[in-house]
């Protein structure tokens, strides 16, 4: 598990898919983004899990599952 805080972003490729994009680049791609974060520019801290038994048609960044957040004000 890992925690930092994130950029929500929603990607129009392919069907979309809501992203959390870290400061140095990498992209995390949530399998339970909650309602209360489906909000594009949205900062966030997540403990995050990665979920390595897991593959997604997306294809642009690592499956992971948050763990807890907290929405940065």
């Amino acid at each position: 598990m890992f925690s930092k805080t994130y950029t929500v972003h929603y990607s129009n490729l392919e069907t979309g898919s809501w992203q959390l994009l870290s400061q140095t680049g990498s992209i995390y791609i949530p399998i339970n983004m909650p309602a209360d974060m489906r909000e594009p520019g949205l900062k966030v801290k997540c403990k995050l899990s990665k979920q390595n038994d897991l593959s997604s048609m997306h294809m642009t960044g690592e499956i992971v599952r948050i763990v807890s957040y907290e929405i940065v004000k």
